[in-house]
């Protein structure tokens, strides 16, 4: 019975320190935020900037622009993931519940965006309705705002919710600028204040 007793309190004790970890301790992935948010945003910029100026640039031409930018994206961050991987190997980082729940948000989060950007595009494809593809904007900011809040209740940092409003206030946004080019010039801006400052702060934190 003892023995009982004392497993429940170590078990206690230890979701206690987890839990304090997870208050005071940085939260580690905010350079892949920063590179995402970055490298999308610059694009979102530019393809305003062609629009804007009325530049002789074909659509296809643009798409080669967004698939220049998920190349550049994927190659980023794969670099990234093998330098930390590398660095965690020689320096082990000690876990805890927020980080997990931080990684658990934002690889949903990805997936997330990936699978309904890959459905939006076939159903508008199928139904031969383009302006379906209005809603990639939308819906991307929700999922941002989705794991900025888990998170946030996680991590128990208060910043996080603020970055969750203002991911689901540039989904509203973003409906209704829909068609409209300065759509564009609100998606850029809304991810340099969903992802990339967000993830400097992270960074920020995690040298400290």
């Amino acid at each position: 019975m003892n023995d009982d007793a004392n497993a429940m309190k170590n078990d206690i004790s230890y979701m206690r320190t987890l839990a304090e970890q997870g208050r005071s301790g940085p939260i580690y992935g905010g350079a892949f935020l920063v590179i995402a948010g970055s490298i999308f945003g610059i694009a979102c910029l530019v393809q305003w900037v062609i629009l804007a100026a009325n530049l002789p640039v074909t659509h296809d031409q643009c798409i080669v622009l967004w698939r220049i930018a998920t190349g550049v994206c994927g190659g980023a961050m794969a670099a990234l993931f093998v330098r930390l991987y590398s660095c965690s190997r020689k320096k082990p980082v000690v876990g805890n519940a927020p980080n997990s729940a931080f990684a658990i948000a934002f690889t949903g989060c990805a997936i997330g965006v990936i699978v309904s950007t890959l459905a939006i595009a076939f159903v508008a494809k199928m139904t031969h309705a383009p302006e379906t593809q209005q809603l990639f904007g939308p819906i991307i900011f929700a999922f941002y705002g989705v794991a900025w809040c888990v998170a946030g209740a996680m991590a128990r940092r208060t910043w996080m919710y603020l970055a969750s409003a203002v991911a689901f206030s540039s989904t509203l946004a973003l409906v209704v600028l829909a068609g409209d080019i300065a759509e564009l010039l609100a998606f850029g801006i809304a991810l340099l204040f969903t992802l990339v400052v967000p993830g400097v702060k992270l960074v920020l934190d995690e040298k400290r």
